[in-house]
């Protein structure tokens, strides 16, 4: 049986972790106009939300949607500040929990993770192989990951780890924002943590089952990689078995077993025997010339998707223009949990003004 945790409800709607939850949610926000009307009434506002949570009278705020169109075409659901508030507040007390079980070679949205240390393990393992060998990936992918999670089977994996029936309302709460029995929204920490745990049970089979050495997953992009091409060819016939079975998931077409001659393109990178690149399309520099961008954002490997996720969160909540910063830096502050190199970043960039 799974190692379960219960009693966790006391500490997840105290004063003091919804207080902390705030000031995380904030963070690079302080200036936006929404957190300014939270702070201008913060204790009655948070001390409303702790009541909500206790009597199980909290609801989602409609979430603010948009389209984004690159990488390509996306539908965010952005969160108000107050959901936020909430979201940081459930993510403090069992985001913990669940990455603890998950294995160490997942890496989207766990503090100390992420795109460069996914795209570093992948180089790793190839250059585990022979100089000159012959070396195959299977590079594999969900069809509309985000909408297609399917809610029934995500709240079976939370009580998996959680055992307070308080906590696990919330959580199916959460789960069920979006009034469907399928999708979670793209732009809530939630969906994030979720996204994760959906795909836990299949990181699991891949490693411990099934005993697969090179194995790698960025969100819903997973790759393995070998240099015996029949090998790959049955566990991806059994790994297409599992996604469709057990999380009712719909494998992309382009989900395929390639040969790495030309590098592997991989978590917005392109991965050599000898080396690995950004590839030139993720990255925003042109137009900011500023070398210490440069080498930040490169070393960090953020995209165009994580870029234009926080423009446009932040920007069309606002009905405003984005800050450089705010183009340059994407969504890497809520996925990373880091939100004082955000801040050291504009410090570093912009010493004499003020920006979000």
């Amino acid at each position: 049986m799974p190692k379960t945790y219960n009693n966790l409800w006391s500490n997840l709607v105290s004063f003091e972790n919804l207080y902390a939850a705030y000031h995380v949610a904030r963070s690079g926000h302080r200036e936006h106009m929404e957190v300014h009307k939270f702070e201008k009434n913060l204790e009655e506002n948070l001390i409303n939300i702790q009541n909500h949570l206790i009597w199980h009278s909290w609801t989602p705020d409609p979430f603010l949607e948009f389209v984004v169109h690159e990488p390509k075409e996306r539908r965010i659901q952005a969160p108000t500040f107050r959901d936020r508030v909430v979201h940081h507040a459930y993510y403090q007390i069992v985001g913990p929990l669940f990455e603890k079980k998950f294995i160490s070679h997942t890496y989207a949205c766990i503090p100390g993770r992420g795109p460069l240390k996914a795209a570093e393990k992948a180089h790793e393992y190839i250059k585990s192989f022979p100089k000159g060998k012959r070396v195959y990936v299977i590079y594999g992918d969900m069809k509309g990951y985000f909408p297609s999670i399917d809610h029934a089977y995500l709240k079976e994996q939370t009580r998996r780890t959680i055992k307070d029936p308080d906590v696990l309302w919330l959580g199916d709460t959460l789960i069920d924002a979006n009034g469907q029995r399928t999708g979670l929204g793209i732009g809530a920490l939630p969906s994030q943590l979720y996204a994760g745990v959906n795909l836990d049970p299949f990181d699991h089979y891949m490693k411990d089952d099934l005993g697969v050495k090179r194995y790698i997953r960025y969100m819903d992009d997973w790759v393995v990689i070998s240099d015996d091409k029949q090998y790959l060819e049955r566990i991806l016939v059994l790994a297409k078995d599992f996604l469709t079975g057990n999380p009712k998931l719909v494998i992309n077409p382009k989900t395929r077993i390639i040969p790495i001659t030309h590098g592997l393109d991989y978590c917005g990178y392109r991965i050599f025997r000898d080396y690995l690149l950004p590839r030139k399309r993720n990255l925003m520099l042109s137009s900011f010339p500023n070398q210490l961008l440069e080498e930040y954002v490169a070393n960090k490997g953020w995209t165009m998707q994580k870029i234009e996720m926080r423009m446009s969160v932040n920007a069309k909540s606002e009905n405003r223009k984005a800050t450089k910063t705010e183009v340059l830096v994407g969504n890497y502050g809520l996925c990373a949990n880091q939100p004082d190199l955000f801040l050291q970043l504009d410090n570093d960039i912009y010493p004499t003004n003020k920006h979000e």
